[in-house]
């Protein structure tokens, strides 16, 4: 019997300190992790492993968050892939930025039933012969 396949979570955030405590509590629940911290990593790591999700800090002053959705959302290999963005307080962040928008400081578990209502959200992948 093959074991399930962990659900993968791409985690952009640039703070070391943020990306442990979310990888480890994200790991701890069951999924696969793989990060970036840079928009160029996040947006080859997002085509190539094709996450069930991915979240993103859309505050990182040197991430450039909205840039990185942008770019996701852009690309059609990408943008049927769920996105859970996280915001500061004081952040508005427009509504396309995101399919759940969180307020940080979150719980974990905030964090958590975001990544998996939208595990459980319908989606169309994309098609192959479509055309832009």
């Amino acid at each position: 019997m093959t074991p399930a396949r962990q659900p993968l979570v791409l985690l952009i955030e640039s703070r070391d300190n943020l990306y442990e405590i979310f990888s480890d509590f994200l790991a701890e629940a069951g999924f696969a992790v793989d990060g970036a911290s840079t928009v160029a990593e996040a947006l080859e790591k997002s085509h190539r492993l094709q996450p069930d999700v991915i979240v993103a800090d859309v505050e990182a002053a040197d991430l450039r968050g909205r840039t990185t959705i942008d770019g996701v959302r852009r690309m059609r290999e990408t943008r049927h892939i769920p996105i859970v963005a996280l915001r500061g307080a004081s952040d508005t962040v427009p509504r396309e930025l995101g399919d759940v928008i969180l307020c940080k400081p979150c719980s974990a578990e905030q964090l958590l039933g975001a990544i998996q209502s939208q595990l459980l959200a319908p989606r169309q992948a994309p098609r192959p012969d479509s055309r832009e």
